[in-house]
């Protein structure tokens, strides 16, 4: 949980310190649209799959922004029919401590809350709103894209 927060803290600064750098590439007539973006690729996108009755569902939970205040969520069944999306969603995440144990919970203002486990920096399962997990083999993790 302190790598994230600090990760997060870092990439604040990075983008403080970009407003600076902006202003003297203005001056020497340097177009500053890619300044721009840069201070905008702050987004973790967590992919993966989780069992389902007649086939598996497909996550995809991206945080964004100068912290993980804002994310977008998607669910989406994979069966023998096709794909259908169950869930799709944007709000507000928030991050939690439950006996030693980090988790993020998203919610929006229309669903439930969705709440994930943080196993390391890269890794997020999905668990209950009472913070249990599943069991073995049942375990839906999501992994971090590069």
């Amino acid at each position: 949980m302190k790598k994230l927060v600090f990760m997060f803290a870092a990439a604040a600064m990075f983008a403080a310190c970009q407003q600076n750098g902006k202003k003297a590439a203005n001056a020497e007539g340097t177009d500053s649209l890619a300044a721009d973006t840069m201070i905008v690729a702050d987004t973790l996108v967590y992919e993966g799959e989780g069992p389902a009755a007649d086939g598996t569902y497909q996550y995809s939970l991206s945080l964004y922004g100068d912290s993980i205040k804002e994310f977008a969520y998607e669910q989406v069944a994979v069966t023998p029919k096709g794909k259908e999306t169950m869930a799709r969603t944007t709000g507000v995440a928030r991050l939690i401590e439950n006996n030693g144990k980090n988790y993020v919970r998203v919610q929006s203002e229309k669903m439930d809350s969705v709440t994930f486990l943080q196993l390391d920096d890269q890794t997020l399962r999905l668990v209950s709103d009472k913070f249990e997990e599943a069991g073995e083999g049942t375990n839906t993790d999501l992994k971090l894209k590069k």
